[in-house]
């Protein structure tokens, strides 16, 4: 919640918010806990919202809840990180990290080169 990484996401939230008339809270984790992340998003479940929008840094924690939320109608994206084994998310929001990776090692090699 705090890392400065995803202020624009937090402006773009916002921003989306104010277009389509919509609200949204920004909840988690300070530190990228998965067991706080984890938490918010069965409160998010309990409290019925219209929606969740998470990132998926664990192979499995967000399985389960991902099910239930998706089984009381809740839909469930994830964005930045989509590294969930068998996750049923309904969207993913973000680049693909593997190949994101490979470029910037490919650059870097060509930058030593002198290329």
């Amino acid at each position: 919640m705090t890392n400065p990484f995803f202020v624009p996401v937090r402006y773009g939230s916002a921003d989306a918010c104010s277009l389509f008339g919509v609200s949204s809270d920004w909840t988690g984790s300070k530190r990228s806990d998965v067991g706080e992340m984890v938490a918010a998003m069965r409160r998010a479940i309990n409290e019925g919202v219209d929606g969740i929008a998470v990132s998926i840094i664990d192979p499995v924690a967000f399985n389960s809840l991902t099910e239930k939320a998706l089984e009381r109608g809740i839909p469930v994206i994830s964005y930045n990180a989509d590294g969930g084994r068998g996750n049923r998310r309904l969207a993913y929001v973000g680049q693909d990290l593997y190949q994101s990776g490979l470029r910037i090692r490919l650059a870097d090699r060509r930058a030593r080169r002198g290329r």
